[in-house]
């Protein structure tokens, strides 16, 4: 099974590199199984004005902004008949994966709770945001573009924490989770595609971070305790160690550099970690190695980056020795951040001609023929679970059940730079 990660820094500029055309882009990548995108920037309106909402032989599943165009935004791009279910909702994905006894559980303290910014605690924040005017509390964090990144009480339990946070997450389209069989494993794989939010050069958006963090780190424990293996992927907005940017002394007042975030990333992926990094596990000491270049100071050319993009990997694909390969390909081009992939070594089981796609399949022509709003209201009432749009499927020679040909990580990186 071969899946790919990109943050494409907007799906309508990419697609029009390619006349638009969805298949040729995926056969640039290799078509990879799963093709995990990040910063798509397409609102369900958008969407009506692709030429195709998948590409051939593909499912699509999108998350989008429901409050702001333009902006987040993911999608996961499968193999047709490799989704067994699928969610664009923090709340869904738990209720239909977490033990009701784990949500319930106390969470105070979790391993994973985030530190919060320069150190200090989430509670630190709301003690600042409860303080008098007057007081010698300092100023509470600005509100984000929504309005509403106020710091609530403390939840105690892994349900209020999602009750308290994850409408908030839902309303930017930040994650698309996908569930997978995979051929020879007990395990089915939980694909968990998230643009983690970044908090802005003046920490304007620390606490909305921190329990971003703290929410899918949480699920993601739960849900490899409870049987699954669990990937969590994508672009992180965070520099995990030194030896992931460019910078000889890291400026850590930058967004991503923080000292804060990069303690939670150790926490998830470091020694002693739930989790870890699939790159780090082929490249354990490989330098000069990234996935972001700024565009604005043109670092691309000279490759002085920093290491945005993860495949966070619960130890039980390890322990079945299903981690073939991960890597990075940055001459990749057609946005400020290039792929990574990972290479699992069982193919990906296809549903069974008895079983239900994971959502009814709203067309094209109703996205172009229907307002926004009522395509919304269609999409929530009928479907149980994602905005998921499919386009026609192909036979194939090389399906899921096996490998063939030449790997799309090889062939990826004979493309001398995609544009």
């Amino acid at each position: 099974m071969r899946i790919m990660s990109w943050n494409i820094n907007g799906l309508r500029a990419l697609l029009r590199r390619h006349n638009s055309d969805y298949g040729a882009l995926m056969t640039q990548l290799g078509e990879p199984n799963v093709l995990s995108l990040q910063e798509t920037r397409m609102s369900l309106a958008a969407l009506a004005g692709l030429t195709a909402l998948a590409p051939p032989g593909y499912e699509a599943y999108y998350a989008c902004c429901a409050s702001r165009g333009g902006y987040s935004g993911v999608a996961t791009l499968a193999r047709a008949g490799s989704v067994l279910a699928a969610f664009d909702s923090f709340a869904k994905a738990a209720a239909a994966w977490t033990p009701d006894d784990v949500l319930d559980a106390a969470m105070t303290p979790h391993p994973l709770m985030p530190t919060g910014w320069a150190g200090e605690g989430l509670q630190a924040e709301v003690d600042r945001q409860a303080a008098p005017a007057g007081s010698d509390a300092s100023s509470p964090a600005p509100e984000s573009v929504d309005g509403d990144d106020r710091v609530p009480a403390p939840p105690t339990t892994l349900r209020q924490w999602l009750d308290t946070w994850a409408p908030r997450f839902d309303a930017e389209g930040r994650m698309v989770f996908t569930r997978h069989g995979l051929v020879g494993s007990d395990k089915d794989i939980l694909l968990c595609n998230g643009y983690f939010p970044n908090v802005g050069q003046g920490g304007e958006r620390v606490a909305f971070k921190h329990a971003f963090n703290a929410l899918i780190a949480a699920l993601a424990t739960a849900w490899a305790s409870a049987g699954f293996h669990v990937v969590i992927l994508g672009d992180f907005n965070v520099v995990h160690r030194d030896i992931d940017c460019f910078h000889a002394n890291p400026p850590a007042h930058e967004a991503g550099l923080n000292p804060a975030e990069r303690a939670w990333m150790e926490s998830l992926v470091g020694s002693g970690g739930a989790f870890l990094d699939a790159f780090r596990i082929f490249h354990p000491t490989e330098s000069r190695k990234y996935t972001w270049w700024s565009v604005k100071k043109s670092r691309r050319p000279s490759n002085n980056g920093w290491r945005l993009d993860y495949f966070a990997l619960s130890p039980s694909l390890l322990a079945e020795e299903l981690v073939a390969d991960s890597d990075i390909l940055p001459d990749v081009h057609g946005s400020d951040h290039c792929p990574i992939t990972l290479t699992l070594s069982a193919p990906c089981r296809l549903r069974a001609p008895d079983e239900h796609a994971p959502a009814k399949l709203p067309s094209l022509s109703l996205l172009r023929s229907t307002s926004t709003a009522s395509i919304a209201t269609i999409l929530d009432s009928n479907q149980p679970t994602i905005v998921s749009m499919f386009k026609r499927r192909r036979p194939r020679d090389d399906d899921d059940a096996g490998p063939s040909g030449a790997s799309p990580t090889k062939r990826a990186k004979g493309l001398g730079g995609l544009s």
